[in-house]
């Protein structure tokens, strides 16, 4: 975990410099911009499907991995399971960013889906429900909880209980607690630029699409750091680093 650090520097820097954008064209009073990179299909949704899609590979790799005679007395069948279910919902997010293709390869969908959607668009999260409503907030609202409790509740509460670690890692890989407070960062700093650019309110769905794109490319750097440093050394490798710390330790015989 002590390489940590420089994932989490990268996060940060991404979430920063990812609202900059917003932040010069509110300033230079011309919009122009912005709405170019955050429009439908634009160069932001595009980075949050091309994210999703591949932090369900990295999940993937790591569910294949974990599968492995080396590495299964870390990991129980629920946790595989977790990863699984990572790779299936990541793998949903990009298909329902980029409609499943549609805005890829310029097909039309068959008029009843156009009928049901808002859109009209080969995707869910836009369906017209009874109300008019759509589930499209729902869906983003299951998703910030799930990031709020794998990658900021479980690594909180990991670091200050240990008996708690050990609990968790039974389920879930824990990642360190400073990986999740990008995701914070990002949500922080969307709220705070709704509330200091009222006179843009009507742009300000578009910083959603921000944070969205930002969530995605954040689950990359942390499916990585899962992949790459987690699930690199088998147990056999951890446990001969510890017989070896532990050897360095103990006093030499004296005569």
């Amino acid at each position: 975990m002590k390489n940590s650090k420089w994932y989490t520097v990268v996060a940060f820097l991404y979430v920063l410099l990812s609202y900059l954008p917003f932040i010069f064209s509110v300033v230079l009073d011309n919009i122009a911009p912005f709405v170019t990179l955050t429009h439908e299909g634009g160069i932001v949704e595009n980075i949050g499907a091309f994210g999703f899609l591949i932090t369900a590979v990295l999940f993937g790799v790591a569910f294949i991995r974990s599968g492995r005679p080396e590495h299964r007395p870390d990991n129980s069948t629920l946790k595989r399971l977790f990863y699984l279910a990572l790779v299936i919902v990541f793998l949903f997010g990009a298909g329902e960013e980029v409609s499943w293709g549609q805005w890829l390869f310029g097909f039309e969908p068959s008029e009843a889906i156009r009928d049901v959607n808002a859109q009209d668009e080969l995707n869910i999260h836009n369906w017209e429900l009874f109300n008019g409503e759509t589930p499209a907030a729902l869906i983003l609202r299951l998703f910030n909880l799930f990031w709020l409790t794998f990658a900021v509740l479980i690594p909180a509460t990991a670091a200050v209980y240990r008996p708690a670690r050990r609990f968790f890692e039974k389920f879930v890989p824990v990642i360190p607690l400073t990986m999740g407070l990008p995701l914070l960062l990002s949500y922080a700093v969307m709220r705070g630029l709704f509330i200091v650019t009222k006179s843009h309110s009507q742009f300000h769905y578009l910083l959603g699409e921000v944070d969205e794109s930002n969530l995605s490319v954040v689950f990359v750097i942390i499916a990585a750091y899962i992949v790459f440093e987690q699930l690199a050394s088998s147990p056999k490798d951890r446990k001969a680093i510890s017989d070896q710390s532990q050897d360095g330790m103990q006093p030499e015989n004296t005569p």
